[in-house]
């Protein structure tokens, strides 16, 4: 059997979280813009269950939505200090994030 690097073994645990976890979408402005992601928007927040950031952080790729540099210590951080901290939600297989009246929604 032959042995892989550090990198292949990285990049096969890279593709697998890919394949499992959801995706960054979008926020909600730019998923409400048609009316199939007004529909997509309205169902998920009306069935929605709220759910513990550790859940969460173990359901999506959370990188996809941080900025270059950002930690998402640094997002969370920063919602604290508005003081409107972030909830976390599941509906189904989406995931959001929601604070100050947005939601950054995985899928």
């Amino acid at each position: 059997m032959e042995r892989m690097t550090l990198t292949e073994l990285f990049t096969v645990f890279d593709r697998a979280e890919a394949e499992t976890k959801a995706r960054f979408i979008g926020t909600c402005d730019r998923v409400r813009r048609t009316p199939e992601g007004e529909d997509f928007w309205r169902a998920m927040m009306a069935d929605r269950v709220e759910i513990s950031e550790a859940d969460f952080l173990a359901s999506v790729i959370v990188s996809d939505m941080l900025d270059e540099g950002e930690t998402f210590d640094d997002f969370t951080a920063t919602a604290e200090g508005e003081g409107d901290p972030c909830r976390f939600f599941k509906t189904g297989e989406t995931f959001h994030i929601q604070q100050a009246g947005f939601e950054w929604i995985f899928s």
